[in-house]
């Protein structure tokens, strides 16, 4: 994915966006009443950005000594403590984003630093840019039926597959690195189910099976789900699809989402082009 690292002189403004893990040292975050390992990416991102052109907020980032120190060698001209801890930047076309250098990076941009030194390796391909928002919130309803004989299939309707950045601690049971495909494997009842705030969901399958007297009977599966996304929703990854079957595959869950039909409905947050790769590949 990378080659090796060789030392260029940066525009900080070719640097894509604020680095958001900054741990428990940042003593801005602190003062906002976030927390590193708590509140999601998007949260914190947020907080970085508004703050930035406000030198209310640049003299909190100053009362820690270790940017301080920072601070002091940046207006001197130089790229802080380089020799002794390099900065290491991940560049794909001319656009940049931090790998090692966090702290530095975050005060040189709310500074204003032009340019400044730093390790850089080429990506072969694009991992990191942000993708672009889509959909509104609002409820959105599925239905999807499946027969089969357990030889041949045949699929009706579409599939709701949801991916979200952080779920409540109840619901960890639910990968939070792969979407979640909202069929028989996830069944509510029909009741719903608060996801995140602001995102909730319910399933509701049907069941039935079909005999004949000769030869093997069907069985059908009918699926109800529906998904509400509101307005006020918690700032983090929301990513909803609907997934529908293509002639050209016999059996929707056993091929990877490429042989489908997928069309995002929602999707809002920091979400980047190694998910979309991540996506291709992942069966339902």
């Amino acid at each position: 994915m990378k080659s090796e690292y060789t030392e260029k002189i940066i525009n900080v403004s070719d640097i894509q966006e604020f680095p958001t893990e900054l741990g428990s040292r940042c003593l801005l975050l602190s003062k906002l009443g976030l927390n590193a390992y708590y509140n999601t990416e998007e949260e914190i991102l947020e907080a970085l950005e508004t703050t930035a052109a406000d030198p209310n907020y640049l003299e909190i980032c100053l009362q820690y000594s270790r940017c301080r120190g920072f601070f002091e060698q940046f207006i001197e001209g130089k790229t802080p403590f380089y020799e002794q801890d390099r900065i290491k930047l991940a560049e794909y076309k001319g656009k940049f984003w931090v790998v090692e250098g966090k702290h530095r990076v975050c005060l040189a941009k709310r500074l204003g630093i032009e340019k400044i030194r730093a390790q850089v390796y080429q990506l072969k391909e694009d991992i990191y840019s942000r993708l672009p928002g889509s959909g509104e919130p609002g409820s959105y309803k599925f239905s999807f039926k499946l027969e089969t004989d357990f030889s041949r299939y045949s699929f009706e309707g579409e599939i709701a597959l949801l991916w979200l950045g952080k779920i409540k601690e109840k619901y960890m049971y639910i990968d939070p690195f792969l979407p979640l495909p909202l069929h028989w494997g996830f069944d509510t009842e029909g009741k719903w189910t608060e996801l995140i705030d602001g995102v909730k969901a319910k399933v509701e399958t049907h069941v039935r099976e079909e005999k004949r007297l000769f030869g093997k009977g069907k069985v059908i599966k009918e699926i109800e789900a529906e998904v509400v996304i509101e307005p006020n929703h918690k700032k983090t990854r929301i990513w909803l699809f609907s997934v529908k079957p293509t002639k050209k595959v016999s059996n929707i869950f056993f091929v990877p989402l490429c042989d489908l039909e997928v069309k995002t409905l929602y999707r809002t947050g920091c979400w980047r082009k190694k998910h979309e790769n991540r996506i291709k590949r992942i069966t339902i």
